[in-house]
């Protein structure tokens, strides 16, 4: 499976000048946008709800750019979710970041009663993460656009029924438009 350090290493690809700071909080978006679009993990990392915000802790112990990770292990649908991340979020500043996670509730559920300046090692969870970000995209909010999927295009044959039907119709569909 896709690792957040894999993720954050494909992200400084597209993002050279990003500190892991930022890098960090854009992975966790990637994470939550990918649960919510797909169903399931982009990584199985656990984030915690740092003071700083969300952070793949394993990703941070072990200091991103020094231990190696494989961009190329992100399948291309993987890509173009963490793409899709990237061009939404990815112009915030990494305080930008810091201050929209902590006003966002899957941050501030796992922490408490804790201080915003409390150490903490709580767990932002999967369901937190899908039910917060589900809601902000269904109220119409500003949120990243998801990919298409890889055989959304509909195939020749589909295409070609579907033209044969237009035609079939035509007649009627002529004769209702004018009424």
């Amino acid at each position: 499976m896709t690792t957040a350090k894999d993720v954050i290493a494909y992200m400084e690809q597209r993002l050279p000048e990003a500190s892991e700071f930022k890098l960090c909080k854009l992975a966790y978006y990637a994470q939550a946008w990918n649960v919510v679009w797909s169903g399931h993990e982009l990584f199985d990392d656990r984030i915690e709800a740092w003071r700083h915000g969300p952070v793949p802790a394993e990703c941070w112990r072990q200091r991103t750019r020094a231990y190696g990770p494989k961009p190329q292990a992100l399948s291309p649908a993987e890509r173009n979710v963490v793409d899709a991340v990237l061009d939404h979020y990815g112009r915030l500043s990494a305080p930008e970041l810091w201050t929209l996670s902590h006003m966002e509730r899957p941050w501030r559920e796992a922490r408490g009663d804790l201080p915003d300046t409390a150490n903490s090692e709580a767990e932002i969870t999967v369901r937190a993460m899908r039910r917060f970000y589900t809601q902000l995209s269904s109220k119409g909010r500003d949120t990243p656009k998801k990919p298409a999927q890889e055989g959304s295009t509909p195939s020749p044959s589909v295409l070609e029924l579907a033209d044969r039907e237009a035609k079939r119709w035509s007649g009627t569909l002529e004769r209702l438009a004018h009424r």
